[in-house]
């Protein structure tokens, strides 16, 4: 794996021997090369991932902005494969390749200024490819925890990490929908879970009547009147034994 010019850190999930079987699948390793190996040549297997800005011609990105679909265009990538023989200890210049008999898998971390960071809406991750003037959209896993898209491929060329945001719906207070749960009926939101106020003698938690303070007071009031009564009554009817008896 060889990054360069800024660009975003990737690793190969394929291994080299699988890479290695791909292109004798594909001859792009041939068998003159096979037996130099077999006498103690070797081969490496380089994945190079450039920063796009400069290293992806213009009509290249403008042919991946117009097939992006609702995606928008995040970084541009450069990825390419080339094959370096060593051969009694002298390295060629090595091979590029720009197609595979197999998938393989790569993984590109996604740069920090295209995470999401709104917690309104949802962002969803794609890799556009432009191969020779064919653009498509492949599909990437994300991995929310290590910030890493990762994708299939078995064409390498210009490359560029799209992404489209939705809007999380709001989530709507079940309590504006419920009219059990009005304001007027002494559950209304102060701000604390649980309880409401109470208004009207009415407990917001259990729903039961309270006591009135103003029953007790009226009470009160009339039992002392009767007994005033009574006391003004008994005292008419001494008066008047009093004087029958004289």
């Amino acid at each position: 794996m060889k990054t360069e010019g800024g660009a975003p850190t990737t690793t190969l999930g394929t291994s080299k021997a699988e890479i290695i079987d791909m292109l004798i699948q594909s001859g792009d390793i041939t068998a003159d090369e096979l037996a130099e190996i077999a006498n103690g040549a070797t081969v490496d297997i380089v994945l190079t991932v450039k920063d796009g800005s400069a290293a992806v011609s213009a009509d290249s990105k403008a042919q991946m902005e117009n097939g992006a679909g609702d995606y928008t265009v995040g970084q541009y990538l450069d990825i390419s494969l080339f094959k370096y023989m060593t051969v009694n200890g002298k390295t060629d210049d090595g091979q590029q390749i720009h197609e595979t008999a197999g998938m393989v898998t790569i993984s590109v971390q996604v740069p920090e200024n295209l995470i999401n960071t709104d917690g309104i809406v949802n962002r969803t991750y794609c890799i556009i490819r432009n191969h020779n003037g064919e653009v498509s959209i492949l599909e990437a896993s994300y991995d929310a925890a290590r910030y890493t898209l990762t994708f299939q491929t078995n064409r390498f060329s210009d490359y560029a990490i799209g992404y489209k945001d939705t809007k999380i719906k709001d989530n709507d207070d079940p309590k504006k929908d419920d009219p059990k749960q009005d304001d007027n009926n002494g559950t209304g939101d102060n701000g604390n879970s649980g309880t409401g106020n109470i208004e009207n003698g009415t407990s917001a938690s259990t729903g039961k009547t309270s006591p009135q303070t103003g029953d007790a007071t009226n009470a009160a009031g009339y039992g002392m009147a009767l007994l005033l009564s009574l006391a003004a009554a008994l005292e008419v009817l001494l008066k008047r034994r009093k004087k029958s008896e004289k």
